[in-house]
């Protein structure tokens, strides 16, 4: 079983469609909802967005 924790509160993401995932390749970070608002506010005012499916 794969565990995936928030990189910024190491509060543990228990559904993988509730991360907000940063990074190109590798490195790569997750992040809860509430760490990652910022960062998605910031990529939609710039129209950097590019949402995924996560599969699982």
């Amino acid at each position: 079983m794969l565990v995936t924790k928030c990189d910024n509160c190491r509060k543990e993401i228990k559904n993988r469609n509730e991360a907000v995932v940063v990074g190109f390749g590798w490195p790569e970070f997750s992040f809860c909802r509430i760490c990652g608002k910022p960062i998605i506010t910031f990529l939609k005012r710039r129209k950097l967005l590019q949402v995924t499916k996560a599969t699982g």
